[in-house]
């Protein structure tokens, strides 16, 4: 577990309450980062990209 996360789990007296706080870190992170690659996805554009270039730059956002 990285130290950022370490340091948020700090006096929890229960099992229960620190894995509640895990779920709802990572949530949040998820969300986070789905909005980033619909972002990414939405703001993509050709432009002088031959069509295999275009693809690889968006499979290159979703493979992230």
């Amino acid at each position: 577990m990285s130290e950022t996360v370490q340091s948020q789990m700090i006096g929890f007296l229960t099992l229960a309450q620190f894995w509640t706080r895990v779920t709802r870190l990572f949530a949040t992170i998820s969300k986070a980062r789905v909005m980033q690659y619909k972002l990414q996805l939405q703001t993509l554009k050709k432009g002088g990209l031959c069509m295999k270039d275009y693809l690889s730059k968006m499979k290159g956002y979703i493979d992230i």
